[in-house]
């Protein structure tokens, strides 16, 4: 499937779909990964995390200030350059079905 077609509107389409905010919903979610690290393995802020299937960086964006480090991976260039945007200390690459490919 190609993602990049639903980069855009994404977000918009999940939100009419489940009708609440997908934001809300991922903030929920980073905050959840977050208190899950710290029980399970110790302080997030020491490590390093990959979120793959990373998509427009909706986890990323609340995530990042929780973890050590962040790196997230998607097939959708356009879903990538989306995340860029909302998560800008995140690293972000391709995953082109074959390899990882260096990204921003």
């Amino acid at each position: 499937m190609n993602f990049d077609q639903h980069a855009e509107t994404y977000q918009h389409e999940v939100e009419q779909a489940a009708g609440v905010s997908v934001e809300k919903l991922a903030g929920e979610k980073a905050r959840l990964i977050a208190q899950i690290l710290t029980e399970c393995i110790g302080e997030p802020k020491r490590l390093r995390v990959l979120d793959v299937g990373c998509g427009i960086g909706l986890i990323a964006h609340d995530l990042e200030r929780s973890v050590g480090a962040l790196c997230g991976v998607d097939t959708s260039l356009r879903s990538l350059e989306l995340a860029i945007a909302r998560a800008p200390e995140t690293h972000f690459v391709c995953y082109d079905d074959t390899r990882l490919l260096g990204g921003g």
